[in-house]
């Protein structure tokens, strides 16, 4: 761009790790796209018209009912009292062992560990909302409470919380996600909770999704037999803000039916972009979803209360290790990272007491204005509606056509002072940012700087009279991003200076030329007298000192990235010293264009030529060098390569990929760098070595025997890197848990056989739950189309779970392709134990298992995973694994291994 603009910024969107199959795809980006649209949104705040206390709905949050242990709750408490939590939806006798009846039918409660949760949250400033929806078994008749016992068990905590301890606790909600309305047993709840205090406000039914019919009786039936309703609550996933709107507003027509309605609560108990663990609430995009839906319904707050779930994420179902998985939470569960949302939920909170006015050229662009005596604060977010069903994992998003540059007006400061404090915190794709990085996951401050108002400055003081009630500034908005930026009263009387840039994008070893002059145009003598860059390594050039200029080298960076230049400069003359803040967006000319295709290598010859292609983004011609690593035991030839791309072109580079004779099947990566005027990047290459399967030359026995499979392709499962323990006991070596798989197959069947050793065979049913204990457990993907992975199982991919019970080997299809969950009786499977060893030979029908997504042809390819599952109970759980992607409960058929039919 040759346009001069004083700020630029640019970050786009990398692909995420999953998305929710509700959302829609995206519209496809422009071609073309030279770098960041040139017109301005036009954003004016004015100060001196207000709209009344800034509303909070950001207070309302809700939390799984995953665990009663207060420690849950007290290492969340500090984050939680940081973004303004007050309302916490939760359920503090989760851990039902708390709540027992006698034998005489008394309900005895060990308040405890409830009174801790309740502790914790008070030191957060926050209370909770109860809700009633766990009850031990023994209060249980059928699916629903005993009315004597639910009436003894609400009647001793309302009364203990709230008379015993003067707790103030307002809010009890009745279940959680019924089938529908049970007035009978509402009725019991809404008598106790109230014959102890009859201040409580007790609602219901907390259903799923919004069911207008079932909301509806409930207002009805309350009316009806004279039960006070205090508020309706429901659950709200996958909705837009209009969305979300239009159902709050139905439930307010509905309530609008019947008389003495008007103060019923409506409480959004449970709401979020994805109710699957997909990992959509891991991005930045979930920052802007949820400012945008809490923007929806904000001057409904307080009778409405949307409650974000869940404040912190519940247990990794396959241990504590990694810190993101998909959930829910704002902060993750081991560590208490910031997810965006929660940066987002921060900034809410650092919102000033009274709303402004405020108003936007651009519909994509939002804002929120508020103020008081001592600040002006503006909470700005990007939501194109045309992006905002955004898929979080999109190709698509690898681009962005839609970052924004954003010009800022703010009209009627509330406060005199020479100077303006100018502080700017920013959540995008590399700031704020968990899934960019851990290491800087909390809410990042991108500008602290003492800046000039508007006018009437001249030179190095201002003119006698009062300062200008007026500034402007300009941002660029990245697609998504959110930013908070306060205005602060500082003594200090800066020099007024502005930067400014001939390029709107800068990329990876280019330069943008920038200017530092006075905002006036006045003829002064200034310098740069500190490294601007930050804690960056920026390069900086000088060109000239009056205009003082140089030529500006963002960091180098992997990704589109945005960088915040601030320049110190100073009056030779005067001394008097000042401060610019420039945007820049920096960018990678030239970037590998990925296929997500499988690369399968034949095992027959152990060779294969692949190819990337590689992308110039730039107008100009560009010369790039391609290098490849590779594991030992694989070659790449040529191992670099050199080559001349034509302007925003793209180009495929080929090599040649061998494997020697020491590699196993397997899933290998190959890592391929990209270097032009300087480091561009690199990407991992998955690769396959599949298993050969190879067609039987007679007929085969199933009888458990494997003395026949001797010479047949094999791969044994027994080192470090396959081994998975879901406890602190780590792998003891082969006499520990080891595996072997062979393949065959003919035209009638798919043949498989396994040899594992376990030091202790435990297996005690014939079901799908032999899964939970020793066991084989194996997945195909059988049109081998999973690329994703994030994506679960479509309807080509199925899972079996093969046991040895009751001195029977049985064969239980878990998940079909198009088949039940059922014993497979389309396999034919024997198993043989000799002390600590089991070997399974299992024939699988292709036409009454695997048809119409797998045939018997040769050269087809298959996805496979096999787990040798070994659960001691009391001990530990882990799995020897060939291949991935086949936990029980978070199947990826993408990165399965893969299986070779051998003509």
């Amino acid at each position: 761009m040759s346009r001069p603009i004083s700020m630029l910024l640019l970050v786009t969107l990398a692909s995420w790790s999953a998305a929710s199959v509700i959302l829609d795809p995206l519209p496809p980006i422009p071609k073309g796209i030279e770098g960041l649209r040139t017109d301005f949104v036009q954003v004016n705040v004015s100060n001196d018209q207000e709209l009344g206390s800034m509303p909070r709905p950001h207070t309302d949050v809700s939390q799984g009912a995953e665990t009663g242990d207060p420690n849950f709750y007290i290492e969340m408490s500090e984050m939680l009292a940081r973004m303004g939590g007050k309302l916490v939806r939760c359920d503090p006798f989760s851990d039902t062992s708390k709540v027992v009846v006698t034998p005489d039918g008394k309900v005895k409660i060990d308040f405890s560990a409830a009174d801790a949760i309740c502790d914790a949250l008070a030191r957060a400033g926050a209370k909770p909302c109860w809700n009633i929806a766990s009850f031990p078994k023994e209060m249980m008749d059928g699916d629903r409470p005993k009315p004597d016992l639910l009436d003894q068990f609400v009647y001793q905590v309302t009364y203990h919380w709230n008379v015993e301890q003067k707790r103030g606790i307002k809010y009890y909600e009745y279940l959680n996600e019924p089938g529908g309305f049970d007035g009978e047993r509402f009725a019991v709840v809404v008598k106790a909770a109230h014959r102890a205090d009859p201040s409580v406000k007790v609602g219901g039914p907390a259903v799923m999704g919004c069911p207008l019919d079932t909301l509806e009786h409930t207002v009805k039936y309350c009316k009806e037999h004279d039960i006070p309703l205090g508020f309706l609550s429901f659950h709200l996933y996958y909705e837009m803000p209009e969305g979300f709107l239009g159902y709050v507003e139905k439930v307010e027509q509905i309530l609008a039916k019947y008389p003495d309605t008007d103060d019923i609560e409506i409480l959004l108990t449970e709401w979020g972009v994805d109710a699957g663990v997909s990992g959509s609430c891991d991005t930045l995009y979930n920052a802007a979803y949820y400012c945008s839906i809490l923007e929806s319904v904000i001057h409904k707050w307080p009778r409405v209360h949307p409650m974000h779930f869940e404040f912190r994420d519940g247990w990794d179902a396959i241990g504590p290790s990694r810190d993101l998985w998909g959930r829910w939470g704002m902060v993750t569960y081991p560590n208490l990272l910031p997810k965006p949302v929660y940066n987002a939920a921060l900034m809410w909170n650092m919102l000033a007491d009274t709303q402004v006015r405020a108003t936007t050229s651009d519909p994509s662009v939002h804002v929120i204005a508020t103020k008081n005596q001592h600040k002006v604060a503006l909470l700005i977010w990007s939501w194109p509606k045309e992006y905002q069903k955004l898929l979080a994992n999109s190709a698509q998003m690898t681009v962005s056509s839609v970052d924004t540059p954003v010009k800022i007006k703010i009209n009627g400061l509330p406060f005199k002072s020479p100077g303006i404090r100018y502080r700017r915190y920013v959540v995008d794709q590399t700031h704020s940012n968990v899934k960019f990085d851990p290491y800087t996951a909390d809410l990042q401050m991108v500008h602290d700087a003492i800046l000039a108002r508007t006018g009437p400055e001249r030179g190095d003081t201002p003119q006698k009279g009062s300062p200008a009630a007026d500034f402007e500034t300009e941002i660029i908005l990245p697609l998504h991003a959110v930013t908070l930026i306060e205005l602060l009263p500082e003594d200090r009387p800066p020099l007024n200076v502005v930067a400014v840039s001939d390029k709107f994008r800068v990329w990876a070893g280019d330069t943008a030329k920038v200017t530092i002059k006075p905002r006036f145009d006045e003829d002064l003598d200034i310098e740069l007298i500190t490294d601007p860059a930050n804690r960056s390594p920026w390069k900086i050039t000088p060109i000239s000192s009056r205009p003082l200029s140089f030529y500006l080298s963002p960091p180098v960076s992997n990704v589109k990235s945005t960088h915040y230049f601030t320049a110190w400069v100073r009056n030779k003359k005067s001394g008097a010293i000042g401060r610019a803040i420039l945007e820049l967006q920096s960018d990678s000319p030239a970037e590998f264009a990925i296929s997500r295709d499988h690369v399968d290598v034949p095992p027959d010859t152990r060779t294969k030529q692949i190819s990337i292609g590689v992308t110039n983004k730039t107008p100009e011609k560009r010369t790039v060098e391609i290098t490849w690593e590779a594991p030992s035991g694989i070659t790449l030839r040529p191992k670099s390569s050199q080559v001349t791309l034509a302007p925003k072109s793209t180009s495929k580079v080929n090599a040649t990929v061998t494997f020697d004779k020491s590699m196993r099947p397997n899933r290998y990566h190959l890592i391929a760098n990209l270097k032009a005027e300087c480091e561009l990047g690199s990407v991992k290459i998955p690769i396959h070595f599949p298993l050969q399967c190879q067609r039987a030359k007679g007929k085969i026995t199933v009888d458990g025997d494997l003395s026949e499979w001797a010479t047949i392709p094999s791969v044994k499962v027994a080192s470090s890197i396959d081994y998975d323990g879901h406890s602190y006991r780590e792998w003891g070596g082969e006499a520990d848990l080891c595996g072997r798989i062979w393949a065959q197959w003919d035209e009638e069947n798919l043949y498989l056989a396994f040899r594992v050793l376990d030091d202790e065979y435990i297996q005690k049913v014939n079901t799908w739950q032999m899964k939970d204990f020793d066991s084989v457990h194996v997945g195909f993907d059988l049109r081998r189309d999973s690329t994703d992975p994030s994506e679960f199982f479509d309807e080509s991919d199925c899972d079996y779970v093969f046991g040895y019970f009751d001195d029977k080997a049985w064969a239980y299809r878990h998940w079909g392709a198009k088949r039940p969950m059922d014993f497979a009786d389309g396999v034919r499977i024997a198993a043989k134990r000799t002390n600590n060893i089991i070997t399974y030979e299992v024939a699988m029908n292709w036409k009454r298992e695997f048809l119409p997504y797998a045939s018997p042809t040769p050269g087809k390819i298959i996805g496979c995973s096999v787990y040798f599952r070994d659960v001691d109970e009391g001990k530990h759980k882990a799995e020897m694994r060939w291949g991935r992607g086949l936990a029980w409960d978070e199947k990826r058929p993408a990165l399965f291994n893969s299986l070779y039919l051998s003509p």
